[in-house]
């Protein structure tokens, strides 16, 4: 049977972000556990029980499965052209969102989005 692992380092910088502009307490209070057990995943030193895990988890606003890593996941799948344009271009989402998925998506994937735009622009462009 194959072993899943849990990537603490993700949980730590991922709560890290989400809590830059409030105190432990603060947060604590808002998701229903400890500031002392926020620090220390903060930190990556806590191992959490699994109802103080889901409620970490709803607080960020992601799926547990998000901090497990399967061993046949190993193959990064990258996102397509029309893909990348349709996160980044669609209109529901906030302006500043679209520009920080840019930048990530440029960070992880090493390539430049405005290069893709423009690609596709073009492609549109052809085709009409």
């Amino acid at each position: 049977m194959a072993q899943y692992t849990f990537n603490k380092r993700k949980l730590a910088r991922l709560v890290r972000i989400r809590r830059r502009d409030y105190g432990l307490r603060e947060v604590a209070n808002q998701i229903g556990i400890s500031a002392s057990t926020i620090s220390r995943v903060e930190r990556g030193e806590s191992t959490l029980d699994m109802e103080s895990f889901l409620k970490l988890c709803d607080w960020l606003c992601v799926r547990p499965s998000y901090f497990f890593k399967h061993p046949d996941s190993e193959k990064t799948k990258k996102l397509s052209v029309s893909q990348i344009l349709e996160v980044i271009t669609d209109e529901s989402i906030d302006v500043e969102l679209a520009m920080a998925i840019e930048i990530i998506i440029k960070k992880c994937q090493g390539q430049e989005v405005e290069r893709l735009r423009e690609n596709s622009n073009e492609e549109n462009q052809q085709n009409s």
